[in-house]
């Protein structure tokens, strides 16, 4: 009972005998295969070349009567058929559906040809594995910096993005400060939080400087009204870059 399942094959060897069945004493042929072509899991495994393996391959009536009076032992074949897997016993059997008599400078054309695939194979499934690697370190990478970055956010600015303030320029007042930290290579440690209204309507727009102080575990929050960008700027540079406290703090 076979699998209902096949693949295609093909392989290169050398033809050595005959061997009989039920059916003919011409049923099998028996080969030493130097490589051969396998397309997945139930297949075969790949003959790598410089090595070679003895294999019976199934005639069909067909190729039984052709091949009676063609082939002599040693001479170089290439195979193609199907195989199936024997459900009962797990081995591949194998079937041809074509045979071919080669010279032996195809032989050793068709092995340089394996070995040349085989070697590319090879190094595509080690980079991949290098990538896989890679991607993976990458991720841990990513994830450990993300991690110190928040850890080391420990200052927010908070700055009112509602309707009113939106209108007296806040969005521009933040795009400043973005860029501010960006320059003096803080935005990795500062957060900038658009926040909705903080009821100080007719003196936006409105931002509020939270600074933690981990050591002596202290907060301190500064508010600021009628922010500008310029001011922003000012602000950020006194009270973060150099760490004074001004500003048209309530």
């Amino acid at each position: 009972m076979y699998s209902s399942n096949s693949t295609q094959f093909g392989c290169v060897g050398q033809f050595l005998a005959f061997a009989s069945g039920e059916k003919s004493p011409y049923q099998y042929l028996t080969m030493q295969v130097a490589a051969t072509d396998s397309a997945s899991a139930s297949s075969p495994v790949e003959t790598p070349v410089g090595t070679s393996s003895l294999q019976q391959i199934k005639l069909n009536g067909a190729l039984r009567h052709m091949m009676m009076g063609y082939l002599q032992p040693q001479d170089w074949i290439r195979v193609v058929g199907k195989v199936k897997v024997d459900a009962r016993t797990g081995d591949p059997q194998w079937k041809a559906q074509e045979i071919v008599k080669i010279s032996t400078q195809q032989a050793i054309q068709y092995a340089q040809q394996k070995a040349i695939q085989q070697k590319a194979a090879q190094q595509q499934s080690e980079r991949q594995k290098i990538e896989r690697q890679a991607n993976s370190n990458n991720i841990d990478k990513t994830s450990i910096d993300k991690t110190s970055a928040n850890e080391a956010a420990s200052t927010r600015i908070l700055i009112c993005q509602k309707s009113s303030c939106r209108k007296r320029g806040s969005q521009a007042v933040e795009d400043a400060i973005a860029r501010t930290l960006k320059t003096h290579g803080q935005s990795q440690h500062i957060t900038i939080q658009p926040t909705g209204c903080m009821k100080q309507c007719k003196t936006g727009p409105h931002m509020v400087l939270i600074s933690s102080k981990a050591r002596q575990k202290k907060t301190s929050n500064l508010r600021y009204t009628q922010v500008t960008p310029r001011s922003a700027n000012q602000i950020i540079k006194n009270e973060i870059i150099e760490n004074e406290i001004t500003g048209n703090a309530l």
